[in-house]
C-alpha cells in the first residue's frame, strides 16, 4: 500500500509539462531528476524517449531558446544521440542551434556548435534561414561576429572540399 502511495505522488512530477517548465526556467536539478526517472531506469514511466511539444520541440530546443546552458549539458549527458537531441528539428525546421541563434544566446550557440557534426551546423529552417540569419535577427552583435567567423569557416571548408572532388 505504501508503494502505491509513493508511486502516485511521483506521477505528477513525471509529466512532460513539468520537464519543459524546468528546462525553460533553467532548473537543471529537476531536469536531471525527471530524466533519471523516465529515461535511465526502471522508474515509473520509463520510456527511453524524450517527450515533444506540439510543434515537435524537444527539450534541447527549449533549453537552447532560453539559453539554459547547464540544462543543455544535463540533457546531453542523458541523451547523447545527436539526431534526436542536439540536431533534432521541430516542425518548422528550427534546431537547438537555430533556436539559440534566434534569441542571441552566444554561450549556448558556442556549446551546441562544438557538439554538432558539420552537416547539422548548416541546418536551415523551412523558410531557408540558417544560423547566421537567425543570429542577425537576434540583434546580438557578439553572436553575429562569432557566427561570421565560424559559419564562414564551415562554408569555405565545404566549398574547398567540393572543388577538390571535382578536380
Amino acid at each position: 500500500e505504501s508503494h502505491r502511495s509513493a508511486r502516485s505522488t511521483l506521477m505528477p512530477q513525471l509529466t512532460p509539462g513539468v520537464l519543459f517548465k524546468a528546462v525553460a526556467e533553467g532548473d537543471a536539478v529537476t531536469v536531471e531528476q525527471w530524466l533519471a526517472a523516465t529515461l535511465a531506469g526502471p522508474g515509473v514511466g520509463a520510456t527511453g524517449v524524450l517527450p515533444l511539444q506540439l510543434d515537435k520541440s524537444t527539450p534541447f530546443v527549449v533549453a537552447a531558446r532560453h539559453g539554459q546552458l547547464e540544462v543543455l549539458r544535463v540533457l546531453q549527458a542523458f541523451h547523447p544521440d545527436v539526431s534526436s537531441g542536439l540536431g533534432a528539428a521541430r516542425n518548422d525546421g528550427v534546431t537547438p542551434l537555430l533556436a539559440a541563434c534566434s534569441y542571441g544566446h552566444v554561450a549556448a550557440v558556442q556549446w551546441v556548435w562544438q557538439r554538432l557534426p558539420e552537416a547539422a551546423r548548416r541546418a536551415r529552417t523551412h523558410t531557408d534561414r540558417g544560423a547566421l540569419e537567425m543570429g542577425v535577427s537576434s540583434g546580438s552583435a557578439p553572436l553575429v561576429e562569432w557566427l561570421l567567423r565560424h559559419v564562414a569557416e564551415t562554408d569555405v571548408c565545404r566549398r574547398r572540399d567540393a572543388d577538390w572532388r571535382r578536380a
